[in-house]
């Protein structure tokens, strides 16, 4: 059983066959070469202890730092999102009210057109339409008299 393709779309291009083993052992050496790294830097540290204090020192500092960017941009969120809120009170609620309105305006008007065109039309229809089959019955009779 063959598959069919949109003949719209571009043919799918085969991905290469050692792509997927690449990543991977990018990966895993990527992984060691890290915890190489981990384990000499705790020997270094336990090694020398003022390297450590200061070691310790930067980090508090940096991490200070990271706080207070954080907290900058989530005061940034928090403006961002009173602002959303305002927009959306100003422009889309007013902006819906107006599409109600409109609905509303096309429901009358249909409304009326079923009441004052579409309903005497078929009403008319339906008076020709009795009329019509009347009158063929009627020549119907007058052949049936013919013929006697």
């Amino acid at each position: 059983m063959q598959l069919e393709t949109n003949p719209d779309l571009p043919p799918p291009v085969p991905e290469p066959s050692g792509t997927g083993i690449n990543r991977r052992v990018v990966l895993a050496a990527s992984l060691a070469v890290l915890v190489v790294l981990l384990v000499v830097g705790a020997f270094a540290l336990m090694v020398r202890t003022g390297t450590t204090d200061v070691f310790r020192d930067i980090s508090i500092i940096l991490l200070a730092v990271v706080m207070m960017v954080i907290g900058l941009l989530l005061l940034v969120l928090v403006y961002q999102l009173a602002m959303l809120t305002k927009m959306l009170n100003e422009e889309i609620k007013p902006l819906l009210q107006n599409l109600q309105e409109t609905a509303s305006t096309a429901r009358g008007t249909t409304v009326f057109l079923s009441e004052h065109v579409v309903q005497p039309v078929i009403g008319a229809a339906g008076t020709m339409a009795g009329f019509a089959r009347i009158v063929g019955l009627l020549s119907e009779l007058g052949r049936v008299w013919r013929r006697r």
